[in-house]
């Protein structure tokens, strides 16, 4: 599926109705913890700031280490379920590179997918791609004659203990990545790297 006005139309949609609802959003605002009453429940958050927040319904959209272990805290969990929480393996992230490219549709056609660069899937070597063309679905997300153009691969770099990439590592493999995208993309879509 793709979404008319591009991704960002849905956190959009959301945010508008909480508006609608009487709820309030606060943007680029660090949580330092949730706050939980009577051991069970979330009533709010406390910010880095220090202020505190509390709300009959919060919502949290890390992940479930992040949510309970670091924001609820490993006091408020019982053993089994705080033992499980560190049991799980953080999942790899991807790399994307996002492109405005001025071409002519037709040539962009039939590309968008995943690709791989082999059957054998469980070989750590395969690298698994997607082409995404949004333009194509909707082309009000560019000017006439010109597209966007995404390559996602998956993120097989380390990361660290709280699940964010080596800072250090990245700023080295990023250019590196960059050209090995568009060398392999060049070869998916001849000509494209020259558009």
């Amino acid at each position: 599926y793709q979404d008319l006005g591009g991704s960002q139309s849905v956190p959009d949609s959301l945010m508008w109705r909480l508006k609608e609802l009487g709820g309030h959003l606060l943007l680029d605002t660090a949580v330092k913890r949730l706050i939980v009453e009577k051991g069970r429940r979330v009533a709010g958050v406390e910010l880095a700031s220090g202020q505190t927040i509390q709300a009959g319904i919060v919502v949290s959209n890390a992940d479930a280490r992040q949510t309970f272990l670091h924001l609820i805290g490993e006091k408020h969990l019982e053993r089994d379920f705080r033992e499980r929480l560190q049991s799980y393996r953080e999942s790899n992230s991807l790399k994307v590179l996002y492109m405005g490219v001025k071409c002519d549709a037709e040539m962009l056609r039939g590309k968008r997918g995943w690709y791989w660069d082999s059957y054998a899937l469980n070989d750590p070597a395969n690298r698994f791609r997607y082409i995404a063309t949004p333009t194509l679905e909707d082309p009000s997300l560019a000017p006439p004659g010109h597209h966007i153009l995404t390559v996602s691969s998956v993120c097989t770099e380390g990361v660290n203990d709280d699940g964010e990439m080596y800072t250090e590592k990245w700023s080295r493999r990023k250019e590196e990545y960059e050209a090995e995208a568009l060398l392999w993309l060049g070869r998916i879509i001849p000509g494209i790297v020259e558009c």
